[in-house]
């Protein structure tokens, strides 16, 4: 089952659950700055092409660097109060 991490009415994340809630993650969204050029998530991007897995990823486009860091706590938040980590 998957569920979305909403902040301000944004998606930043989505968590991936699994039965008895063994291996559940958090995927990151992709991060484009304010020229839309990839900030964050060449990992993540690499990973779904070189396994092939559909995976939903979340897109936060015009990122600043305040919003960024921002985003990073939010998320790293998410991954404390949840229990589950961050998929890098």
């Amino acid at each position: 089952m998957t569920r979305e991490i909403i902040w301000d009415g944004t998606t930043i994340g989505i968590l991936i659950e699994h039965a008895g809630g063994v291996d559940d993650y958090i995927v990151p969204p992709v991060v484009l700055g304010e020229d839309g050029h990839l900030i964050q998530g060449e990992s993540l991007l690499q990973a779904v092409i070189d396994t092939g897995v559909t995976v939903q990823v979340p897109v936060v486009q015009n990122c600043t660097p305040a919003l960024l860091a921002e985003l990073d706590r939010r998320l790293a938040r998410a991954s404390e109060v949840l229990g589950v980590p961050i998929l890098s």
